[in-house]
């Protein structure tokens, strides 16, 4: 078996591992065969593991957060050990001394008998403040955790995981920080960028910014933290760590990142075809962010708009456009990574084999392109993503998937926008190969221990051909509430065909383009026809409006908004009738109808907003008249 998600101590080794935090590490494989999402320790190995913090890991059988086989000695001493999906499998050889271990999954020992009670090992709740988003995990004044160690274990250079003194009060603090009994709620250092800053500045107000962008990530790459950028373009390439948030869309007054409006204050990220303008490269299953940027110019043989290498970032409310690559235009996903993508506008990408003629093999994803290992298990999601006008161009051989191709893993694709994109070869379509073109997935899988394998409420259209699935054995992913419309070849093509069925269709989705945004129309099939079991309803569209503006939501990226018309100041005029203003879009024609009792409407005119007098009201003694008015066109 392997495992060691976050640290694998293997062949006779033996070392001592102190003031570490342990936090989103993960042993997990395709037979569900891993063990210690935190720490594994083989037979032949030894270790003595010390002051730790080991939260939110997991594993596929035990020992989610430590697993020991070792024949050989190991110390687990003044180690904190809550929320894990398991938490210690042991052998006899392991001495137990001062641990707090405390509400993981499963069980909190296996293999041993429990040590609760005995030599200083507690199970408590460790009273923590812990933020998975920057690597944090802070004990609370009234922690039981405190000074509840064994002080003898620690060497007199040591510090805690923040480089306090390791001792600060009457012995040593159990796990890896040390409190100094102040509840705080320890912020993310914020560093500034202004295309006039200077990189020798700190960052710590937007007069003392960064110019680049690099420099203020390796300002905070080791710790965590944000870099906020201010509106303008950056030339350059960046690489984004583990724990490290990167916003852009600033006008350079903001106290709080929430202040921003990214739509006024667009932050470019220009690599002027010298290479992939955004790389995420970790050791840890988690990633980075980055959020409100244009993404643009990359020229690279794998991620030209972005490259995503084992990890798994989210990327938020950006353009990423004009890249170029041979794989992942816009995206590639690389090995064992499950990034997040939600309300981006991926356009105008491009894959094909002119970066380099020499490399063999088709070129792959004008959009996005994930290529997993054949025994991983991760995935990758996106949400309210436009997906357009990228191409697959390859000179030799059709290209495969010019809005997404995968090969092995799994997707989750929930209310995207994907059209107008075309896998050509040399510029022309291949009918031998057309169902290659809008989405193309091979040896995917739909696994039963993850949320994946789902394309539900997205829009496929006018691309040269819809969906193409060819999954790994018996195992096709779940196709449903999805709108297919003019897609050349064909709108699938696989081992079965979705439609008229789990709420698929194949209908006009009435689009309309505004400010770059195609959007419904009123009328179109698609509003009110997904499935709402599937969405975050506090999750904006990619327009920023709420979802679920109606009864059910809105099939594609964006939701339909009704055009409201407002009726204010009534008057009734005696002998004349009624007169109001009707408030709303001028562009808008609108029908007035009347009704006395909620249930039979009468129209009464037609008109655009303004004040407005009604005189030919329908006939017979009602005490109450009603008023409303609905959007015509």
């Amino acid at each position: 078996y392997y495992g060691g998600g976050g640290l694998s101590i293997l062949g006779g080794a033996s070392l001592t591992i102190a003031n570490n935090l342990f936090m989103n590490n993960a042993a997990i494989g395709l037979t569900n065969n891993m063990n210690g999402g935190g720490i594994r320790c083989d037979a032949a190995s030894s270790a003595n593991i010390i002051n730790n913090t080991l939260i939110s890991n997991r594993a596929d059988r035990v020992g989610g957060a430590i697993y020991l086989e070792a024949t050989n000695q190991v110390v687990l001493a003044n180690n904190l050990v809550s929320s894990n999906s398991s938490g210690i499998t042991a052998t006899t050889h392991t001495v137990f001394s001062h641990n707090c271990v405390y509400g993981n999954g499963t069980n909190d020992y296996a293999g041993v008998s429990d040590p609760t009670g005995l030599d200083g090992n507690i199970a408590r709740d460790p009273r923590l403040i812990f933020s998975p988003d920057f690597g944090t995990a802070h004990l609370l004044p009234d922690s039981p955790c405190r000074d509840a160690g064994d002080s003898s274990q620690v060497l007199a250079d040591w510090t805690d995981m923040d480089g306090q003194p390791r001792i600060l009060g009457a012995a040593v603090d159990i796990g890896a920080h040390e409190s100094d009994g102040v509840a705080t709620e320890f912020p993310p250092k914020v560093v500034r960028v202004s295309s006039v800053g200077d990189d020798a500045n700190e960052g710590s107000t937007w007069t003392l910014a960064k110019r680049n962008v690099q420099a203020a990530l390796d300002t905070v790459r080791l710790r965590g933290g944000e870099v906020w950028v201010l509106a303008g373009r950056y030339q350059e390439r960046i690489q984004v760590d583990t724990f490290v948030h990167l916003y852009g869309g600033f006008a350079g007054t903001e106290t709080n990142q929430t202040q921003r409006d990214p739509s006024q204050n667009e932050t470019i990220l220009d690599a002027q075809r010298t290479g992939t303008v955004v790389t995420f490269r970790s050791a840890s299953t988690l990633g980075g962010l980055v959020d409100s940027f244009t993404i643009q110019n990359g020229l690279a043989d794998k991620g030209g708009g972005i490259f995503i290498d084992r990890c798994s970032p989210r990327i938020a409310h950006n353009v990423i456009r004009q890249n170029q690559a041979q794989y992942g235009g816009g995206i590639m996903i690389n090995g064992n990574s499950s990034p997040t993508m939600v309300a981006n506008r991926i356009v105008s990408n491009l894959v094909t084999r002119v970066v380099n003629p020499t490399v063999s093999g088709y070129s792959k994803g004008g959009g996005v392109y994930q290529v997993l290992e054949s025994t991983a298990t991760p995935y990758s999601v996106l949400i309210n993503n436009l997906i357009a006008d990228n191409k697959a161009d390859d000179p030799k051989y059709t290209g495969l998937g010019g809005g997404i191709c995968t090969c092995g893993g799994s997707f989750v694709l929930i209310n995207n926008t994907i059209i107008r994109n075309l896998s050509l070869q040399n510029g022309t379509n291949n009918p031998a190969m057309l169902p290659s073109g809008n989405t193309y997935f091979e040896n995917c899988r739909a696994t039963t221990n993850h949320p994946a394998g789902l394309i539900d409420n997205n829009i496929f259209g006018w691309s040269t051909s819809g969906i193409y699935e060819s999954p790994l054995g018996n195992d096709p992913f779940v196709i449903a509430n999805n709108c297919f419309y003019a897609n050349g070849a064909n709108d699938y093509y696989g081992p079965r065909s979705p439609m008229g069925t789990n709420g698929n269709m194949v209908a006009d989705p009435m689009l309309v383009e505004n400010n770059g945004l195609p959007r419904l129309q009123s009328g179109s099939p698609c509003i009110d026809a997904g499935d709402d079991s599937v969405i975050d309803p506090t999750e904006p569209d990619l327009a920023g409006s709420r979802r679920l503006l109606g009864p059910h939501v809105d099939i594609g990226a964006i939701e339909f908004v009704p055009t409201v018309i407002r009726l204010h100041a009534p008057q009734w005029m005696t002998g004349a009738g009624f007169r109001f203003e009707l408030v709303g879009p001028e562009e808008k024609e609108f029908v007035v109808l009347t009704s006395g009792d909620l249930q039979t409407w009468e129209p009464v005119m037609t008109n655009r907003c303004g004040t407005i007098l009604i005189t030919n009201l329908p006939s017979g003694q009602i005490d109450r008249r009603y008023f409303r008015a609905v959007v015509t066109h």
